[in-house]
């Protein structure tokens, strides 16, 4: 893979580029059997990922506050060469939407630079100063060589990649804490706003609104707005060569200030132990038990008027080996795409994996 075609990759995942043109099903298929077979490119792709966080400090350092609500900080190297900015391209958010984050580096001097191709880190914190996300939680457990270098002309801007999208599922006003690759340390905080989009849709109508999103996937196992799991069969809409997997499934709905937070949630096989999956999904979890288990989760936003998806189908899975193969599905373009992986070992990522096609 060269240089070129890596740099669109990150930037894709990084979100540089519109939804409907990111390859999501190349990304997380690779993702999904990471702790099995993993292709020589994915290899490159996460370790030029993993040696840039290694550049940012994780450490519990408070950041800076300022009373006054500011959208944009700067910091200047020590010996004034080079410029670090970050700033909200917008000082409100709607819920379920992006953080509109930029960083920024400016060459101030009269020669080429060479600077940190790194990833640049963000925290978010509620008013309280609690942590909300962490993109330093999100991003561990990667390992490998650096992002190379870039090559800054004089007055010259460079933007580092961000691999870390978390949208809004949060009542503001939200304290985001940049961090750039040229410093250690963050950058003070910026404020953002979250805009209130009117009266919040009533729980069950929020779930009944999340579970339209999810394109059938529930319709044979439809969570309660009470919280508690209900036993079901999942099948796959247009799939009918895919074996029924039995489950069970349940729903969390939160309720903020103009908008409610869903969070879908399904287990299989019905009576696997119990099991919460990490805020962070970190490499392969480890799965309570020895047989074929997998859990997921699908995070919804719903207003009076909308519905936004806020973090992907993702997945945990183990399967015990068997000389056969078992179907995968994502939702992108318009429909449910089948892909497959050989049953035995853990993995995780995006989508459905069809456990039941395994020997339990």
């Amino acid at each position: 893979m060269d240089e070129r075609r890596l740099r669109d990759q990150l930037n894709r995942i990084a979100g540089e580029v519109p939804r409907s043109e990111m390859p999501r099903h190349l990304l997380s298929r690779a993702r999904r059997r990471v702790a099995v077979t993993t292709s020589l490119g994915l290899v490159i792709l996460l370790g030029f990922i993993s040696g840039a966080v290694a550049l940012i400090d994780s450490s519990d350092r408070k950041p800076e506050f300022n009373p006054a609500k500011r959208s944009s900080v700067s910091r200047t190297t020590a010996d004034g060469t080079l410029r670090c900015e970050a700033r909200l391209t917008s000082d409100t958010v709607d819920p379920g939407e992006k953080i509109p984050l930029e960083i920024s580096i400016t060459n101030l001097s009269d020669r080429t630079q060479s600077v940190p191709g790194g990833i640049s880190r963000m925290k978010v914190l509620d008013a309280s100063g609690s942590t909300l996300f962490d993109s330093a939680g999100y991003e561990a457990g990667i390992h490998g060589p650096f992002i190379p270098e870039e090559d800054l002309e004089p007055g010259a801007t460079f933007k580092p990649f961000f691999r870390s999208i978390v949208k809004v599922r949060w009542p503001g006003p939200l304290e985001v804490v940049p961090g750039c690759p040229l410093f250690d340390d963050p950058l003070p905080s910026l404020t953002l706003d979250v805009a209130v989009p009117g009266k919040a849709p009533a729980i069950g109508e929020a779930l009944e609104a999340a579970l339209a999103e999810t394109h059938g996937l529930f319709q044979g196992c439809l969570p309660e707005p009470d919280g508690n799991w209900v036993t079901g069969v999942i099948e796959i809409p247009g799939a009918p060569d895919a074996p029924p997997m039995p489950a069970r499934c349940s729903a969390s709905v939160v309720e903020g200030e103009g908008f409610d937070v869903v969070e879908l949630r399904l287990v299989s096989p019905p009576d696997a132990p119990d099991y919460e999956m990490p805020q962070y999904i970190i490499m392969v979890p480890e799965l309570p038990g020895t047989g074929s288990m997998e859990a997921l989760r699908w995070t919804f936003v719903v207003t009076a008027s909308e519905t936004r998806e806020v973090e992907d189908l993702v997945n945990v899975n183990r399967t015990r080996f068997a000389d056969r193969m078992a179907p995968d599905f994502e939702f992108f373009d318009g429909e449910w795409n089948a892909g497959a992986s050989r049953c035995g070992g853990m993995g995780s990522g995006s989508g459905i994996l069809i456990i039941s096609a395994c020997p339990p």
